[in-house]
């Protein structure tokens, strides 16, 4: 959603969710490829969660959500309120300055407000609980920057008062859900505890299970698949 294209202008949530639906028809229809299983990843549960609201995918298909929480407000005020201590330690007078305009309960004006760079190392760890991992990616020179009129379109649309924030963990496809412990965007243990029927809880992670525990990723991922 928030990759390096800049083509397209006002890329909408409601976009994200036909170029899904699109996608998968594409691959199964035109590709002839079977699809037995789908991953969404952060922001990506939400995606997928509404595509599946829309009756857009097979009801046969197993969905993996992925490093998510049942509503989205929690990893916004939780990025908010982290956000905030950043500036505390990085920046008083801006601190100070936001801290003043806190006025209201709109939760997209209170966002736009608070905003800090993606690329403060500090800030950034909070996604991460193995460190080694961490370091790897870190060394990693990927040369497509997150496009943030992209971001800053699509989150002003699922924040929006008259949007909703769950994600539909109760629905009718074979599901699983995988959280990190230390996922503190997405109060990762709260998710667990919360749906423990059908949620695995990684103590090594944070954000990114399926880079941080691979192989404990990959072996249940195998087995609820196969």
């Amino acid at each position: 959603s928030c990759g390096a294209s800049s083509i397209i202008k006002n890329v909408s949530h409601k976009d994200n969710i036909e170029d899904l639906k699109n996608l998968v028809l594409y691959l199964e229809e035109t590709q002839n490829i079977l699809i037995s299983s789908i991953i969404g990843h952060s922001y990506g549960a939400k995606l997928l969660s509404d595509t599946l609201l829309r009756d857009y995918i097979k009801k046969d298909i197993k969905i993996i959500y992925l490093s998510t929480s049942t509503n989205i407000l929690e990893p916004r005020f939780n990025n908010m309120m982290f956000d905030l201590f950043t500036l505390k330690t990085k920046s008083v007078e801006k601190y100070k300055e936001l801290f003043s305009k806190i006025e209201d309960d709109n939760l997209w004006e209170l966002t736009s407000k608070i905003d800090i760079p993606f690329d403060i190392k500090e800030r950034s760890m909070l996604y991460w609980s193995n460190l080694d991992m961490f370091d790897k990616i870190s060394q990693y020179n990927n040369p497509f920057k997150m496009n943030q009129d992209v971001f800053i379109s699509i989150r002003k649309e699922i924040y929006d008062k008259k949007a909703s924030y769950d994600i539909n963990i109760n629905i009718e496809n074979p599901k699983i859900l995988i959280v990190g412990f230390h996922d503190y965007i997405m109060n990762g243990y709260k998710t667990f505890l919360d749906n423990k029927s059908i949620a695995y809880l990684f103590m090594k992670s944070a954000h990114f299970p399926h880079i941080e525990e691979n192989e404990k990723f990959c072996e249940i991922i195998n087995k609820f698949i196969s």
